[in-house]
């Protein structure tokens, strides 16, 4: 049987798209009055998914070939255009601890981008593992930072006219439970197929990131409620 085609990008994000307008989060946005979200946001945001999921896609086919020197050059140019979107939408900072604290914030993000890369590259269940860890520690890194400087309130009006940033706490918070969503589709069309106890302990490992020991439980237990129940039966 011939391997079926990747998907397209447009088909990416109609099926995104699509996931998106039956998630609970977005349709209390749509049916709010006024809406706070629009169904072009939701599409923008589908968009944004799809390039991104053909990016770990280029990853995932490239894992033997890495250009680290090219990943390199990547981080730089992104984070040179980091600072000059946080000036842009935050003004000068002046206060040379608040650079300092700024450049920290950007290379956290940096950093975020760079470990989701590799987490696309990434094979083994315990590499996986490693990269979802750093992710949240990044993640919460992050936010401390953005509250140290103010950047969760300061000039908000301001920043969502000249287009903030990111937003960026609440963008990754969002970013991880879309990733969150898409890997529990996953799982599911993963538990499908197994036809092994081992099947379903690395479908539980890879896309619920569940620890070993949850794993063995949830497995034992499942085991000794059918039992019970086929007792009674």
């Amino acid at each position: 049987m011939a391997k079926p085609s990747p998907p397209t990008y447009e088909q990416l994000v109609e099926k995104y798209y699509n996931q998106y307008l039956v998630l609970k989060q977005y349709r209390d946005k749509l049916d709010a009055q006024p809406p706070t979200i629009t169904l072009d946001d939701l599409r923008n945001k589908a968009k944004a998914r799809a390039l991104t999921a053909l990016q770990d896609a280029a990853h995932i086919a490239e894992r033997g070939t890495v250009d680290i020197a090219g990943d390199l050059q990547d981080d730089a140019e992104y984070r040179e255009s980091r600072i000059d979107e946080y000036e842009k939408a935050y003004g000068e900072w002046d206060d040379a601890g608040d650079k300092a604290l700024l450049i920290s914030l950007v290379e956290l993000e940096t950093q975020f981008r760079a470990i989701r890369r590799d987490l696309s590259r990434a094979t083994g269940l315990i590499d996986k593992e490693k990269y979802w860890k750093a992710l949240r520690e990044n993640s919460e890194a992050q936010k401390s930072l953005q509250l140290t400087l103010g950047i969760d309130k300061k000039s908000r009006e301001q920043a969502r006219i000249s287009g903030n940033p990111m937003d960026n706490w609440a963008e990754i918070k969002t970013e991880i439970g879309d990733w969150v969503d898409m890997l529990m589709e996953e799982f599911v069309d993963m538990a499908n197929k197994a036809r092994t106890e081992e099947d379903l302990r690395d479908a539980m490992k890879a896309k619920l990131s569940w620890p070993l020991a949850i794993v063995d439980a949830v497995i034992h237990n499942v085991k000794r409620v059918n039992g019970i129940l086929q007792e009674q039966d």
